[in-house]
């Protein structure tokens, strides 16, 4: 369950830096070929049941990408608990077909927890998939070349 935020204004939401001055916001990962996902940070390392936690990407195009990508991002937790914030990169209101080359997109989105979910540490899964391919999960790609899955290890949360 989250919160879906209303439909972003591309001259306030929208945070392009073509110089790429913004700050890196902790580990990324390349999806499939092009999709990359410059950094993640979540607003505070714990957060009650029940509230909200403010979750931010920085994603970029290392391609031209005429594809219709979708996230998934998953917080797994104690006794195989799950919540999630499945979504398009900011709602679709910046489609990926307009994204530049190189540009850094920053996207800040607010995710509820549940009242029921078991207190613990989550981990936080980032993932892509296509959603022209029926969701097929495209793989993460490290800069080696080597392919490790179809999720990546993003950061952690705790829930109390």
């Amino acid at each position: 369950e989250y919160i879906r935020r209303e439909r972003h204004d591309l001259a306030d939401a929208v945070e392009r830096d073509k110089e790429k001055s913004l700050a890196p916001l902790g580990p990324g990962a390349l999806f499939g070929t092009c999709f990359r996902l410059e950094g993640v940070k979540m607003g505070s390392a714990e957060v009650p049941r029940g509230g909200d936690l403010i979750a931010e990407y920085q994603w970029s195009l290392q391609c031209d990408a005429r594809k219709d990508l979708g996230v998934f991002v998953h917080f797994d937790g104690p006794a195989k608990k799950r919540f999630q914030d499945d979504h398009v990169p900011l709602d679709g209101a910046y489609p990926l077909n307009r994204w530049p080359i190189g540009e850094v997109i920053r996207e800040k989105r607010t995710v509820r927890v549940p009242k029921d979910s078991p207190s613990g540490e989550y981990r936080v899964f980032v993932g892509v998939v296509d959603r022209r391919l029926l969701n097929r999960r495209l793989h993460v790609v490290e800069p080696d070349g080597i392919v490790e899955g179809d999720r990546f290890l993003a950061a952690k949360v705790a829930v109390r």
